[in-house]
């Protein structure tokens, strides 16, 4: 009996659910109705419609209910190494996303461990796959200060990543002397344009950005 009332009422829900989406669908479609007014007709400037409000908040290659990918990407989030070993074969996708448009790389980065990292690196993880608004795991494991995987990622190019600029500038400005000696890391090439915006925002109290500064007219620094 209880089921029952339980596939009711997610019956309602559902349906409640249709009818908030239609609704929602032609009130933006109303709004970008033309009008009359004084015999002239008018048209009201476009807003979203509803298939951008979808587009928007829908995630590419989101990995399926119950599938490898979707298993990877909680052992990542849980910092299972041992399962994330095991899960990982020939073809499957490491640049699925949960629901929350973030991949494994990016849950292990983000909660900074670094051997979950290392094996999804190892496996052909992409280093510098977005979010839809531009976020990376450099960028999330910045934001933790997970110095580690910070080394990790740019040891594997992460240099070239579209938010290293920021994570770079940010850590001279917070003047962090551990993640800039990180994001350089080892025979990293950074351009001088990111050196001189890092040392003119607070860079120049580092002794490492202060260094790259005075070399960056020498061939050790490529623009």
């Amino acid at each position: 009996m209880k089921s029952i009332k339980n596939i009711k009422l997610l019956m309602f829900v559902g349906l409640l659910l249709h009818v908030g989406i239609d609704f929602a669908r032609g009130l933006l479609d109303n709004l970008q109705r033309p009008y009359k007014k004084g015999g002239i007709e008018y048209r009201e400037a476009s807003g979203p419609t509803m298939e951008d409000f979808l587009a928007a908040t829908r995630i590419d290659n989101l990995a399926a209910k119950g599938s490898r990918e979707e298993n990877i990407i909680n052992a990542a989030k849980n910092g299972d190494h041992k399962n994330i070993a095991t899960l990982i074969a020939p073809g499957v996708d490491l640049e699925a996303k949960d629901d929350q448009d973030r991949t494994a790389l990016m849950r292990a980065a983000e909660k900074g461990y670094s051997d979950v990292v290392k094996i999804l690196l190892d496996a052909g993880a992409y280093v510098s796959t977005k979010t839809k608004y531009g976020m990376t795991a450099l960028l999330m494991a910045a934001d933790g200060n997970h110095v580690e995987v910070v080394k990790l990622l740019i040891a594997r190019g992460a240099t070239s990543d579209e938010c290293f600029r920021d994570v770079f500038v940010r850590a001279a400005i917070f003047d962090n002397a551990e993640m800039v000696k990180a994001l350089v890391g080892e025979g990293a090439k950074i351009s001088c344009d990111i050196i001189d915006e890092a040392y003119r925002l607070g860079g120049h109290r580092n002794i490492i950005i202060e260094h790259l500064k005075s070399q960056c007219n020498s061939s050790e620094i490529v623009d």
